[in-house]
């Protein structure tokens, strides 16, 4: 499965796990208070909680498993003579959709008065922050997979990384100072490393980056221990 593709699945599950959340919270929960001992219910109710995450995640992770490895290699791109890697598509779907998932909790809800049901709590101004914030967090989530980021690109003449709302470059001598994106990004820590520090190390060879051959002598140097 191709990793934009990867990405984009979790757009429904994202919408699935905010969607659940209120429904357990407003909905299910109430059927837990009844239970006894109240121990049971608690758990009952933890149950419940913790399934409208599983449910949504667990279904997401299932379907991209092709796209879980990471691999140590880079993306091509022969006209700008540049290696790029994308944002780790399953990492940032998970991510994501548990991100969606605690959005609701940021609305105050409360028990109906003498009843068995549940509703968003009529606290004011308190209230109304807490469902923009909610919201928020769901559009965070969304716009998360929407973009590309964060990604990294070598050059000749160094590294670049764009993160969310910025973007950082750096010219080789420099590298070491820089921060790069930890699970974030579709490519092996250790294979990155090793990029690096070839290229820092061997200024010669910066002027083959963006092109296939040494794409292929960078991935057979790694593989045979560098």
């Amino acid at each position: 499965m191709p990793a934009r593709a990867a990405r984009l699945l979790a757009l429904p599950f994202v919408l699935l796990a905010f969607a659940l959340r209120i429904f357990e919270a407003l909905w299910l929960e109430p059927h837990t208070w009844g239970i006894e001992p109240s121990a049971a219910g608690v758990l009952a109710a933890l149950g419940m909680v913790l399934g409208t995450l599983a449910v949504p995640l667990l279904t997401y992770r299932r379907l991209t498993r092709a796209a879980r490895d990471i691999p140590s290699a880079w993306r091509v791109d022969t006209v700008g003579r540049r290696f790029f890697v994308e944002p780790a598509p399953v990492w940032k779907g998970s991510f994501a959709i548990a991100l969606a998932w605690m959005a609701p909790g940021a609305v105050p809800m409360e028990r109906v008065p003498h009843e068995e049901q549940r509703r968003i709590a009529e606290f004011g101004a308190y209230t109304t922050a807490g469902e923009i914030l909610a919201v928020l967090l769901l559009l965070v989530a969304v716009v998360m997979l929407l973009v590309n980021r964060p990604s990294l690109a070598l050059d000749a003449d160094g590294v670049t990384v764009q993160w969310y709302l910025r973007r950082t470059g750096v010219r080789w001598a420099d590298t070491p100072a820089l921060r790069v994106p930890g699970r974030g990004l579709a490519i092996t820590s250790r294979f990155l490393a090793f990029s690096i520090d070839t290229y820092r190390d061997d200024p010669q060879a910066r002027n083959r980056i963006g092109t296939i051959g040494e794409a292929d002598r960078l991935e057979s140097a790694f593989r045979s221990g560098g």
